[in-house]
């Protein structure tokens, strides 16, 4: 159990430089972005509905009964004419400009940060959930708070900043200035959520929420925390006794932290147990405890984010697995048993498919060639393992 404990700190202890180290997590280009992806073609799809609005005349800038009491209806509802005309002549003229940004491989570069980023305005700094850099043509994004908003609220957030990126009558529009009918001293800020909360409202007219619930319920593979649950079996087995088991059942329970997208480290449990009866009286039941600690490498083969495969991956780990065996004998007049216990190296690779909601499908294939022999009874384990399981996991 010594050995066991020193070989999960020294796991733990190769893998801490990458905890520490990590700032910036995949950036706009990244295909397992999935709620990024989403918000970016859902922006698209309601400003080509706003180039056609605009060119029948039909109303823009208003709120959309699906967000009745939301408080980007309210943002909408507190314009003046004034500046509900200027919203939506401004709104059709930054959509071609806004369009061509999303459209062109250059046009802009959306990059995930996990720091909480504050801007300087005249007022002071001002905690911000994303910030564009015009100079650059980039638009940094808080993950952690982009993926907890719903996703209306992002296209809002999205369409906010990438307006920080289009002239308007050869103008940049910075939050904390007056601009035309908006004349608080945030003015910029508020026309700029009047085209936010527009194109979010537009969303909804054109079909682009209901269009991508499917992919946005689908389980993600970015996040960090992984249990799972396994049913696992061994057959075939050859131990060296006149009384040994044929098979072994049970479960195995993981936690695997993923420390990015390809590296991990975790935790194991493993129970199986077996039982065999020998010219009707004779009865041996057997049982088999372990622990295990590993590092896992994860490939995400596929590209596509809004089918069922594209977050689909394998996982394979090594690790150290410890344990502890036992055999009971009884033949109806007399009872023995024994025990001792085992280190061994572990393989494992397993395939994980999304569900909904965190869930997902695991299928596992493991190896390991620990053996044990239990003098007293006379039992030699055989020393190549490998078990077969299906199960459940979730994570977070």
């Amino acid at each position: 159990m010594i050995k066991f404990k020193v070989t999960v700190f020294l796991i733990f202890m190769l893998a801490w430089p990458s905890v520490q180290g990590s700032t910036f997590v995949g950036n706009g280009g990244n295909s397992k972005d999935v709620e990024l992806q989403v918000t970016l073609l859902q922006v698209q799809k309601a400003l080509k509905q706003v180039q056609l609005d605009g060119a029948k005349d039909t109303a823009l800038c208003e709120c959309d009964s699906n967000l009745e009491g939301h408080k980007l209806c309210e943002v909408l509802k507190a314009l003046n004419a004034d500046q509900k005309k200027q919203c939506k002549e401004d709104l059709v003229q930054a959509s071609h400009q806004i369009l061509n940004l999303l459209q062109d491989p250059k046009g802009v570069q959306i990059i995930w940060t996990l720091e909480a980023m504050q801007v300087s305005e005249k007022a002071g700094l001002r905690q911000a959930e994303g910030v564009a850099v015009l100079k650059d043509k980039k638009i940094f994004l808080n993950r952690e708070e982009f993926l907890n908003l719903k996703d209306y609220e992002r296209i809002f957030l999205v369409t906010h900043e990438l307006a920080h990126l289009v002239s308007f009558n050869q103008k940049y529009i910075q939050d904390d200035e007056k601009y035309k009918s908006f004349q608080q001293d945030d003015g910029g800020r508020q026309f700029l959520n009047s085209l936010g909360a527009s194109v979010a409202m537009k969303s909804f007219a054109t079909g682009a929420i209901s269009d991508y619930v499917t992919s946005l319920s689908r389980s993600k593979n970015s996040r960090s925390h992984w249990f799972s649950f396994l049913f696992t079996s061994e057959s075939s087995q050859k131990d060296q006794a006149a009384f040994s088991i044929e098979s072994y059942k049970g479960f195995h329970a993981r936690y695997r932290f993923q420390i990015n997208e390809t590296l991990g480290i975790g935790l194991g449990l493993k129970r199986l147990s077996g039982e065999q009866t020998f010219f009707d009286t004779a009865h041996t039941k057997g049982d088999l405890k372990m622990m295990d600690a590993f590092v896992a490498y994860r490939w995400l083969p596929f590209s596509d984010p809004f089918s069922i495969w594209g977050p689909s991956h394998f996982v394979f780990t090594l690790g150290v697995q410890s344990g502890e065996a036992s055999i009971a004998i009884d033949d109806g007049i007399v009872t023995a048993n024994d025990r001792a216990k085992f280190m061994a190296p572990q393989l494992t690779a397993e395939y994980d498919l999304p569900l909904i909601h965190g869930v997902w499908v695991q299928f596992a294939v493991n190896y390991s060639n620990y053996s044990y022999e239990l003098k007293d009874i006379g039992y030699q384990s055989e020393k190549d393992h490998t078990n077969y399981g299906i199960g459940v996991a979730y994570a977070f």
